[in-house]
């Protein structure tokens, strides 16, 4: 349809989530949970609402020749007005959480349907389970027949969610809130299960269950020299030590073993065949760069991280103080949570070119999920 704009807002910290990043760029099934929001909106314009990671969301949205950013403030509110103002020469708009990647185009089509005619559409589902309001010495039973669990895309006319928008100072968590201020009322349409806000960590849990998938299992190692003159980087971490490790690109004896592992398990050639150590432009690039690259083919195989595991040999320096801002770091980059990450770091003994200080060696193991296009 050529008449409606689509916004969606790309917020929340992904602290629930146990994240520690925005939790739209979680990946499921290679994509991130926006870019599964994006591939549902048919329509000549969407906005994406975002305050924070800008780089992050404009890379991901650089695929979407129709995508417009908003910079958006420090409320909702304030993020859907800012999404309103590049929405508004569109005859509808539908706003959209990031954070709901299993909306439907059936859904979409029928809110559409409905705002035509009630020039708002705000889809519902209906309450199961036993509701109570809690007081400060007692509590209450709510009529659940009477209750409803809103949810996103909300359809609104342009004009008259821009103008509600337009004549409120206050912070809204729904849009409707905002509309029914000022026009009194909206009409609901009923939405659909499957299209759940993903909030706590059970919720990234919900999404990969009930999917066919096959399992792969992929294992990495690399091994690189010390040596005055380099900076140590681990786990994209830079490490204070008087050494650092020799190579081509930065050396991050982790990253390559990670970046092998998952490309083993893919059935892929491997970062030297990749990224050549002859080639100029790997020349002391970060490896999370190159990271990103393995990325990219894990998200066009339609493949998720199940879980990685990594074990760093190292004589010195102690890395434990390291390892939380590691797998902080790597959450991030690969879309998964922390607790999805194991590493640890042992010594050789004294054994070997490692216990003699003369290199570092890391071991990873991956397990993937690949599902059917």
């Amino acid at each position: 349809m050529s008449n409606y704009a689509a916004i969606i807002v790309c917020a929340g910290k992904g602290e629930r989530a146990k994240l520690g990043y925005n939790k739209t760029f979680y990946r499921h099934k290679g994509k991130t949970l926006l870019e599964h929001c994006l591939d549902k909106f048919d329509c000549p314009k969407i906005v994406v609402a975002a305050k924070q990671d800008l780089d992050q969301v404009k890379k991901i949205t650089s695929a979407y020749p129709d995508v417009t950013i908003a910079i958006g403030g420090d409320t909702r509110t304030l993020s859907v007005n800012a999404g309103l103002k590049l929405a508004q020469n569109y005859e509808y708009v539908l706003i959209h959480d990031g954070a709901r990647p299993n909306v439907s185009k059936d859904l979409i089509k029928r809110l559409i349907e409905a705002c035509k005619k009630h020039d708002s559409a705000i889809p519902y589902i209906n309450i199961k389970d036993t509701v109570i309001k809690k007081t400060d010495d007692s509590f209450y039973v709510l009529d659940r027949q009477s209750l409803m669990a809103l949810q996103t895309p909300q359809a609104f006319k342009t004009q008259k969610i821009l103008q509600a928008y337009n004549n409120t100072d206050a912070a809204f968590t729904d849009d409707s809130q905002v509309y029914a201020k000022m026009w009194g009322g909206c009409h609901y349409v009923l939405g659909e299960e499957n299209n759940y806000k993903i909030t706590a960590s059970q919720d990234l849990l919900r999404l990969s269950q009930n999917q066919a998938c096959q399992y792969r299992s992929g294992i990495g190692y690399d091994f690189h020299r010390l040596s005055q003159g380099r900076k140590l980087v681990l786990g994209g971490v830079d490490i204070p030590y008087e050494l650092g490790l020799v190579g081509h690109s930065d050396a991050d004896a982790v990253i390559h073993a990670l970046m092998d592992s998952i490309l083993s398990a893919l059935g892929e050639p491997d970062i030297g065949q990749l990224f050549p150590n002859n080639d100029p432009e790997f020349k002391d690039i970060y490896s999370v760069k190159l990271l990103e690259e393995v990325i990219q083919i894990l998200k066009n195989k339609n493949a998720d991280i199940n879980n990685v595991s990594i074990t760093v040999l190292a004589e010195k320096p102690k890395l434990n103080p390291y390892i939380p801002q590691m797998k902080a770091l790597l959450a991030k980059t690969l879309g998964i949570t922390t607790q999805q990450i194991g590493i640890t770091a042992t010594t050789n003994e004294g054994c070997g070119a490692i216990g003699r200080q003369e290199g570092i060696a890391c071991f990873c193991s991956c397990l993937l999920r690949l599902y059917n296009k």
